[in-house]
């Protein structure tokens, strides 16, 4: 019985002492965890911050703002001039392209008075022949009607 009552003891102190052992453990990975957890919330809080900073700080930098509007005004002007040539091109060209047709038109003129001139001349030549037709034909009448006499 004395034999047994020891075990048993024993047997008992083992047991609290692995559930102490345990608890202790537990509370150890407890303690570990949430420091682990605090310190990764810290350093997220810390990199955060940062971010936000540097974010605040690319907001409130004026100058990359006005050298992006400054680039801006360059290629406005630029295009501008671009077009203003592109303008000044085209009438150019609509001027020559008016001369070109205003010349066409006057050498047209010019042939046409020239065939006017020409149809002109032929009519009197025309009408002149019709007058000389119309002499010898008297003419030749007249003979006619005295050879017949």
């Amino acid at each position: 019985r004395v034999r047994y009552n020891e075990l048993n003891s024993e047997r008992k102190a083992i047991v609290i002492q692995k559930r102490v052992r345990g608890y202790q453990s537990a509370k150890a990975y407890s303690m570990k965890k949430t420091s682990a957890i605090t310190i990764q919330c810290a350093l997220r809080c810390y990199r955060a911050k940062t971010e936000l900073k540097s974010l605040q700080a690319h907001a409130k930098d004026l100058s990359a703002v006005a050298d992006e509007r400054d680039v801006l005004r360059n290629e406005t002007l630029s295009l501008r001039q671009a077009l203003e040539e592109a303008k000044e091109n085209a009438r150019r060209e609509a001027e020559k392209a008016a001369a070109a047709v205003a010349a066409s038109a006057q050498a047209q003129k010019a042939a046409d008075s020239k065939l006017e001139a020409e149809v002109e001349q032929l009519r009197q030549q025309t009408t002149e022949l019709r007058a000389e037709l119309d002499k010898a034909q008297a003419e030749t009448e007249t003979i006619s009607s005295q050879l017949a006499d």
